[in-house]
């Protein structure tokens, strides 16, 4: 567990998928800007504050007066203004139930999409399900140690420079499971024990799969494992609350919510982890 610590600097945008996934609409959406924003890179921007439901996005005018939406990646700040690090454009799709699209880069909660037509635009990450049956397999580290890096790689606002390091090392003497689609790795957890107690060591989910489930399901068959082999007690180390930060916030919540319960809370000389929280699962009453 690694935390992005200096979230003032600006990064460039996530990279797309190729081949692009194949997705389907499960929740109608329509557009919501006809005049979207379109940026060249390098031109100056208006940043304005306004509230959004989405994480990561901030409200931009460009140099044409049309303001809209941007992820605040593609943006360079300096105060209330900023330079536009790529060329970007806010156009939406409005997508009906049951159409299938082709996911070419997640950024934010969004995807950008595009349809048989050809068009392109913006959808809610919540408006589409990937396409794909995920299957889960035993983790060997000779295989699988650069597939389990590049997904954390595809992942910095977990995983640090100095994390990614610390997992290639720690991989070496892990055990545990990866989630594959047509072969291809999407996600890994990692695991040790010590004491008679398990330690989830590294989990790591590619953003597209986010809410898919595939996470709930590697960590559920981590327990089972674990449970049959007589362990009690299952931990996890992240970062704790009294640190804002959006991503490891979702990472709480998600432990939380499979029954995980707060163990131990500590303050820590370490500015990628100032608070560690332990999380603990009793497997006794877990079922």
């Amino acid at each position: 567990m690694t935390y992005k610590g200096n979230k003032g600097d600006a990064r460039l945008p996530s990279k797309g998928f190729s081949p692009a996934l194949p997705g389907v609409v499960v929740q109608r959406h329509q557009l919501s800007y006809p005049e979207p924003v379109t940026l060249k890179k390098g031109e100056s921007v208006e940043i304005i504050q306004r509230e959004s439901e989405w994480s990561g996005w901030i409200w931009c005018v460009g140099s044409k007066g049309i303001g809209g939406w941007v992820p605040e990646n593609y943006i360079k700040r300096a105060g209330k203004e900023g330079i536009a690090l790529c060329d970007y454009n806010a156009v939406e799709l409005s997508v009906c139930l049951g159409e299938r699209l082709d996911l070419h880069l997640e950024e934010s909660g969004w995807y950008w999409t595009s349809r048989e037509t050809g068009e392109k635009g913006w959808v809610p990450g919540d408006s589409v399900k990937l396409l794909g049956n995920v299957r889960i397999r035993f983790f060997r580290p000779r295989r699988d140690r650069d597939s389990a890096l590049e997904i954390a790689k595809a992942l910095p606002e977990w995983f640090t420079k100095n994390g990614i390091e610390t997992m290639n090392l720690d991989f070496r003497f892990q055990s545990g499971f990866i989630a594959c689609i047509h072969s291809k790795p999407i996600g890994f957890i990692t695991f040790y024990v010590s004491e008679g107690i398990g330690i989830i060591a590294w989990m790591g989910v590619l953003k597209p799969y986010h809410r898919s489930g595939t996470g709930t399901r590697l960590v559920n068959i981590l327990v089972q494992e674990l449970a049959k082999a007589g362990i009690s007690e299952v931990r996890v180390s992240t970062l704790g609350d009294s640190v804002e930060y959006n991503p490891y916030e979702r990472t709480r919540s998600f432990y939380r919510k499979m029954r995980f319960q707060d163990f131990k809370r500590t303050l820590q000389d370490n500015p990628e982890c100032p608070e560690q929280l332990i999380l603990r699962l009793d497997l006794a009453k877990h079922g």
